[in-house]
């Protein structure tokens, strides 16, 4: 499928979701497209970024806010004697996109740019979709399909795949933890598709916690990216407002307590998503206590103990640091001769599609609020694993379980290096599979390596996701 078909179907599939199949009401004043191709010269494509909390620079309103295509700026409203049209008409910057309703308007007039109606050149045409697919992108089930696949970024042609891009570290915190969770769920077919696919709708009343993460994942697999790597920020300013405890500027949180926290969070706020997560994702155990009691209890990610270790030093040589098999660490945890604050966890035979290992390295407290961890001290043994996973179970047709590998997150410490008595920092990345040239990539957040896969073992996994095959 040539470029120019694929851009034609993404353009008629906004239109369509920007465009019901209602008339369109005349616009009070009328615009000679040549007027209108003129203006689009003056749109500076290095100067926008859509990624920014949505704020506007003379009132800080957060309602109604248009970006200006010139400046990039941000400003609210586009009626009479509001900020974007006291702009338009004293710095003579006419074009304008809405952060609400993604219409690009020539101010101060408030004339939409109407792809269906005006002839503005396939070029033009082509930076008007950029545009709005960047301000709220759209999919259909074919894109997803395809997905993903070599794309090119607007400012400087740069070639990428969708999906496998970086992320920003935030402009207020370092907190990459956020990051590679966002990654991790954007990754997980059934959670990727609802957002992009159920979310193809401007994102005007839903409930906060959801609309930012359905569009930063909408831009993760975007094929039209303007820089190729995206922000968070607008995520972050909302967790820093709504959910503070949450955020450690020293990035010094688990992922897999962020990651819980999420998961439930958006289970509280969407009867829909919760019914998606709780098939693919959580699975149950049959617990065995010390009164011989069992009881099955769900579960989002299995924990699996580290052997414990004598304290050494920091150590890079691989002779030096202790290792262990991923499934011995899994038949251990389910041993009668392994227990865990006097419980017996064994396992129930229907496991999740989607499978969340997190491999404790670290001694914290379970409180979200005293999650901080010593990070120098932690437990460095080496988890040895395979891209496929086969458990001591079998399924209907008496054939062994088996998963494969989708995505791994793993801590990489940084030294302090002013202060030699203060803790280390942790740092996050995750790795994940390219479906298209089956290589492994690491994204460190904006840095994207590809990986030798027989290599990844050699660093400190944290959480893995498994996907279940299917035969």
């Amino acid at each position: 499928m040539t470029q120019k078909r694929l851009l034609d179907e993404e353009i008629q599939t906004t239109q369509q979701q920007e465009h019901p199949k209602t008339k369109r009401q005349k616009q009070p004043v009328s615009i000679q497209d040549e007027e209108v191709q003129s203006l689009m010269k003056t749109i500076n494509r290095k100067k926008l970024d859509f990624d920014s909390e949505k704020i506007c620079s003379v009132t800080l309103s957060k309602l109604d806010i248009y970006g200006c295509l010139i400046c990039g700026k941000y400003y609210r409203g586009c009626k009479e004697r509001t900020p974007a049209f006291l702009h338009s008409v004293s710095d003579d910057h006419r074009l304008f996109v809405s952060f609400q309703t993604s219409r690009v308007v020539v101010l101060p007039d408030e004339i939409d740019i109407d792809l269906n109606t005006m002839h503005l050149g396939d070029v033009n045409k082509r930076l008007i979709h950029d545009i709005k697919y960047s301000v709220n992108p759209v999919y259909t089930s074919d894109i997803i399909q395809r997905s993903p696949y070599v794309c090119f970024e607007s400012t400087q042609g740069q070639s990428y795949y969708n999906g496998i891009v970086g992320l920003n570290k935030s402009t207020s915190n370092n907190i990459a933890y956020i990051n590679v969770v966002i990654q991790l769920l954007a990754h997980i077919g059934p959670i990727r598709d609802y957002f992009l696919l159920c979310y193809n709708k401007n994102l005007t009343n839903e409930n906060g916690l959801i609309k930012n993460v359905a569009l930063i994942m909408k831009k993760i697999w975007s094929p039209h990216l303007f820089k190729l790597n995206i922000g968070p920020d607008e995520l972050i300013s909302y967790l820093m407002v709504n959910h503070s405890n949450v955020i450690k500027a020293n990035n010094n949180l688990d992922p897999q307590i962020f990651l819980n926290w999420l998961i439930n969070t958006l289970c509280q706020s969407d009867k829909q998503l919760r019914k998606i997560l709780t098939k693919a994702c959580q699975g149950k155990l049959k617990v065995s206590t010390k009164g011989n009691k069992i009881k099955v209890v769900p579960f989002w990610n299995l924990t699996l103990i580290l052997p414990e270790i004598s304290m050494f030093k920091e150590s890079k040589n691989v002779d030096d640091i202790k290792q262990i098999k991923l499934e011995k660490l899994i038949m251990e945890k389910f041993s009668m001769e392994s227990t865990d604050n006097g419980k017996l966890y064994l396992i129930k035979e229907n496991l999740p599609q989607y499978l969340f290992l997190y491999i404790s390295r670290f001694n914290k407290s379970k409180n979200l609020n005293d999650s901080e961890f010593y990070v120098r001290n932690r437990n460095q043994t080496i988890v040895n694993f395979d891209e496929r996973l086969s458990l001591p179970l079998t399924n209907d047709k008496g054939s062994k379980i088996q998963y494969k590998l989708i995505s791994n997150i793993v801590h990489d410490p940084e030294k302090n290096l002013y202060d030699i008595e203060k803790d280390y920092t942790s740092n996050w990345k995750i790795q994940l599979p390219n479906n298209q040239t089956k290589d492994w990539v690491e994204i460190d957040n904006t840095r994207t390596t590809v990986r030798n896969f027989n290599l990844l073992f050699l660093d400190e996994t944290c959480i893995q996701v498994w996907e279940k095959i299917v035969d």
